[in-house]
C-alpha cells in the first residue's frame, strides 16, 4: 500500500489523501490511510525534513513540495509505502505526486534520490569483511 498525504492548497479545502496513486474518496479508506500516516508522522516527529527511512515496516518520507499554498508557502507532504523497493521508492513517489499535480522541491528530491541510490547493505558488508581481515592480521 502507498499513501500520499499533503496539505491543502487552500485553507477552505480538505487535506488530500492518495492511496496507490488514486485520490481516496471512500471515508473508511481515508480514515485508515490517515491513521497510518499520522502514526508514522508521530514516530518521525524528531526527524528533520526532508527525511526518508524505515519505520514500523514501511518506507516513510516527509518533505516539501515545489508547489505553494494560497499564502505562497511551500506545501508539505508525508508518504509511506510497504510495497516498493528501496531502489524504486523515489521514482514511485515522484509518479504519485505527478498524478496529484505536485512536484518535489530540490532538497526533498536530492534526499530521496540519495536514499534510493544508496547501497548501504553492500557497503556495510564490504566494511565488515575488511575489518575481519584486518583483525586477522593484527591478532596473528
Amino acid at each position: 500500500m502507498r499513501v500520499l498525504h499533503f496539505q491543502a492548497r487552500n485553507s477552505a479545502d480538505p487535506e488530500e489523501i492518495y492511496i496507490n496513486g488514486e485520490k481516496a474518496s471512500i471515508q473508511e479508506d481515508v480514515k485508515k490511510a490517515l491513521d497510518k500516516i499520522v502514526n508514522l508522522t508521530n514516530a518521525a516527529y524528531s526527524k528533520k525534513s526532508p527525511w526518508i527511512g524505515h519505520l514500523n515496516g514501511y518506507v516513510y518520507c516527509k518533505g516539501t513540495l515545489n508547489n505553494t499554498d494560497e499564502l505562497g508557502r511551500p506545501m508539505t507532504f508525508s508518504y509511506c509505502t510497504s510495497d516498493v523497493s528501496r531502489k524504486n521508492v523515489a521514482e514511485v513517489l515522484k509518479n504519485d505526486l505527478k498524478i496529484a499535480g505536485l512536484e518535489l522541491d530540490k532538497a526533498s528530491e536530492d534526499c530521496f534520490d540519495t536514499f534510493s541510490n544508496s547501497n548501504f547493505p553492500s557497503f556495510f558488508l564490504y566494511a565488515l569483511i575488511v575489518l575481519i581481515i584486518a583483525l586477522f592480521f593484527i591478532l596473528k
